[in-house]
């Protein structure tokens, strides 16, 4: 089975790492939901965002669209880093997940090769 998340070079280190005990259908079912819930989190973000969304005009005359986070932070500490840990941790979480799942498929392969 090939790796969803990976290239094939991670088996070598994935066979490493204890094989997770969930079946990979949980894994990837756990996945899914992380994911549908990191997407309404990230709605959520952008529209916290748009009160902090500037315009100015880059070094070539172009306008260029930006969020002030060091003005959000100033004036709203709490919300900015609500936003930004959830965000960080959000993304770490959804990697985790495919690590696992590389892992898992990984340690199946292994065992259908020993055949």
């Amino acid at each position: 089975m090939e790796l969803k998340f990976h290239t094939p070079s991670y088996e070598e280190l994935a066979l490493k790492q204890t094989e997770p005990e969930e079946s990979l259908e949980e894994l990837l079912l756990r996945h899914k939901m992380a994911c549908d819930d990191y997407h309404q989190f990230v709605a959520a973000k952008e529209k916290a965002e748009a009160l902090w969304c500037r315009t100015r005009i880059d070094a070539q005359g172009n306008e260029v669209t930006y969020i002030d986070y060091d003005a959000w932070d100033e004036a709203d500490s709490k919300s900015y880093w609500k936003f930004a840990m959830a965000d960080f941790n959000g993304n770490n979480g959804i990697d985790t997940l495919e690590c696992m799942i590389d892992i898992k498929i990984s340690h199946m392969n292994q065992r259908e090769r020993e055949r």
